[in-house]
């Protein structure tokens, strides 16, 4: 899993700088989430072997009526914290634990939701974003990896997802503005740099903290994997994902370096190992049979030994 990055990538022409804009108007987040999609969430062991990446023992892990959605594996465990929807269509935070296949509840606010959860920097401890009581500000919170209430890390709103980079010094966000917009956040000054317009919704930021890929969406509505390198403020682009998609994880090797991509398309999953002038994406595996479909959200386990695929039941 030691392979390089694809290198020779087209420059993306940035979006000038501006400065922290606390109300920016942007779509209606009470809107956009009073209906969420019907989805589960699937845990399969993975594995990298002489025949590339192969999924065993695929299993639905919350299969329950509702949104259960944004896996996001917790370092050096083999549990993950998600969303699901509550008795009041809000969503509240859960950790999942694969080795006693249980669920437990970490935060719980019956009147607003949470998003997005993920470990932070470890002066964060437990990140999220969380909405205001109308529904229509979102902010991204931290709390302590013990629970308990959280507080908002940086002012700048309204955001839909969000990426932790240098150390928790700066966070890479999606504001939600028309079109969405990615910006840069310093975390102690709340200030702003625009860096990319028409993102989508995938952030993934490198190891070290010094990266951030994302997507931005070209004419043809495609979305493109670009990469934000912190140090030079440069955006190049990666691949391009297929058609239809828009979510996607990164696979690191375990020295940090990039190993590939993968996707959901369909009920299928794609791995992208980035090789060649022309990366080809290539399917790991069909899994109708086991009832995934219409992959989204992936996510992957420090250890590379699982993966969770947010899907839908049909």
């Amino acid at each position: 899993m030691n392979r390089l990055w694809l290198s020779g990538c087209t420059a993306l022409t940035l979006a000038a700088c501006a400065p922290a804009n606390n109300e920016a108007e942007g779509p209606d987040l009470a809107a956009d989430t009073a209906n969420p999609p019907q989805t589960d969430i699937f845990v399969a062991s993975m594995d990298f072997g002489d025949e590339g990446l192969v999924l065993r023992d695929l299993l639905n892990v919350t299969n329950a009526p509702g949104y259960d959605n944004q896996p996001s594996f917790i370092p050096g465990t083999h549990e993950f914290y998600f969303v699901s929807e509550n008795a009041t269509g809000k969503t509240d935070i859960w950790v999942f634990d694969l080795v006693s296949k249980q669920q437990r509840l970490f935060h719980d606010s019956p009147t607003i939701s949470e998003y997005s959860p993920k470990t932070a920097p470890a002066d964060f401890g437990v990140s999220y974003i969380q909405e205001n009581e109308a529904g229509d500000v979102t902010r991204v919170h931290f709390a302590p990896e013990t629970g308990g209430p959280g507080e908002a890390a940086i002012d700048f709103a309204p955001l839909g997802y969000y990426a932790w980079l240098a150390g928790g010094e700066k966070l890479g966000v999606f504001l939600r503005s028309e079109p969405p917009a990615l910006h840069l956040v310093d975390v102690e000054s709340d200030q702003s740099e625009a860096i990319a317009d028409n993102i989508g919704r995938s952030f993934h930021a490198t190891p070290d903290g010094q990266g951030l890929f994302f997507t931005a969406i070209d004419p043809d509505e495609i979305h493109q994997v670009m990469f934000f390198d912190l140090r030079t403020r440069a955006v190049s682009n990666v691949v391009g994902l297929p058609v239809d998609v828009q979510d996607f994880v990164v696979v690191f090797s375990d020295t940090g370096e990039l190993a590939g991509l993968m996707a959901g398309n369909g009920s299928t999953l794609m791995f992208n190992a980035l090789e060649n002038t022309a990366p080809q994406w290539q399917v790991v595996g069909d899994y109708a049979v086991d009832g995934l479909h219409n992959i989204t959200r992936i996510a992957i386990s420090d250890d590379h030994t699982y993966i969770a695929l947010v899907g839908e039941i049909e």
